[in-house]
């Protein structure tokens, strides 16, 4: 079987779970000797657009992926016996003629109505209903013409079964996985520094607002492996004697904070499953998460804490709750652990997507 991946942002700095999750999928596939070639903009996928155009959310999606798809997809077809795709888009104006699957990692559609409900009215300019008329039309063509479709949670299943009249059997949840040996735990809470961690971009959709506005009232550090924070949180910051950014850290660096942190955060207005809320729990960290931050993965009061979004006084009563609860913090990251050996570990993930392929060639 000769694979193809289609991650158009494939190694372009600052665009991390999406096409950190393409990597480990390869690399894995790579140990296994499956034959593959991944297709992004630095490797076979050429365009004259400058990257603030081509690398500049929803204008990407709504124009640059679907030129590419239907200029490349017709080659790319030739050569190849399945083609996997990290976004729809691609397959907006041209139909795969070998099999094809479509990993769900957001649904811009989606996700702009949750945003244009929650933010200021500025943002709400952004996501106005022809931005939206146009996601769904994309949306309408591509998505019933993948042979499967790989879905990180049930929202997202309901959603495109509801809107796009999929079929409900092309559907498969199949979250994401990791190498648990490269992230290792700290069980004594008492090794830990009274910190809360957050690791992602500083966006307004992974509140990271929200994470800023509850620093007054956390007893205790906050650390955030941030890029491109907005001009108005950093004028919040500084002004904060608790608050830490950290940017461009190796991935050594990234797990020493993980175990040092005696909580992480993600208090995101719309997500998929995100990555760094796994990588925490395999450090065995307890979780404070928005439904959406904790992406599937957190139950609230069994392995961490969920909060409303955009609420900085529940944010942050979460985060001290589990300070001042360390037996609680403990048995919760070990919860958080288990699932992950047992449940998410890149073998037993990478192996339900080969599956999918199998059968969709059979």
């Amino acid at each position: 079987m000769r694979l193809a991946l289609i991650d158009e942002c494939y190694q372009v700095q600052g665009y991390g779970g999406i096409s950190s999750w393409t990597k480990r999928l390869t690399d894995y596939y790579k140990e296994q000797g499956v034959s593959h070639q991944i297709f992004s903009y630095s490797n076979g996928l050429k365009t004259r657009v400058p990257n603030f155009i081509k690398l500049f959310p929803n204008l990407r999606e709504m124009t640059i992926y679907p030129y590419l798809g239907w200029r490349y997809l017709p080659r790319i077809e030739q050569e190849f016996d399945v083609i996997h795709f990290s976004t729809a888009y691609s397959m907006a104006l041209h139909s795969p003629k070998v099999p094809s699957v479509i990993s769900v990692h957001y649904i811009p559609s989606r996700q702009n109505a949750i945003y244009k409900r929650l933010l200021s009215f500025k943002y709400k300019l952004l996501f106005n209903p022809i931005v939206h008329h146009w996601f769904r039309q994309l949306e309408r063509m591509a998505y019933p013409r993948a042979d499967r479709i790989i879905v990180c949670k049930e929202e997202f299943k309901q959603y495109l079964v509801e809107n796009y009249a999929v079929a409900p059997e092309k559907v498969r949840i199949i979250k994401y996985g990791l190498d648990a040996s490269q992230f290792s735990p700290e069980w004594d809470w008492q090794k830990k520094d009274r910190m809360v961690l957050f690791v992602g971009r500083g966006s307004l959709g992974k509140g990271f607002d929200t994470l800023v506005d509850a620093a007054p009232r956390i007893n205790g550090n906050i650390v955030a492996v941030a890029s491109r924070i907005p001009k108005f949180c950093w004028e919040k910051i500084r002004k904060l004697t608790n608050f830490q950014v950290v940017t461009g850290i190796p991935s050594e660096q990234l797990v020493d904070l993980y175990k040092k942190a005696a909580v992480f955060v993600m208090p995101s207005l719309s997500e998929g499953s995100p990555i760094t809320t796994l990588e925490a729990m395999a450090c065995g960290l307890p979780v404070a998460a928005t439904q959406e931050g904790g992406g599937g993965y957190i139950e609230d009061g069994i392995n961490g804490c969920i909060f409303p979004v955009r609420d900085p006084e529940s944010l942050a009563h979460k985060v001290n709750y589990l300070f001042d609860h360390p037996e609680i913090a403990r048995e919760f990251g070990q919860i958080n652990r288990e699932r992950v050996e047992q449940h998410f570990t890149l073998p037993v993930i990478a192996e339900q997507v080969l599956n999918e392929y199998s059968e969709i060639t059979s």
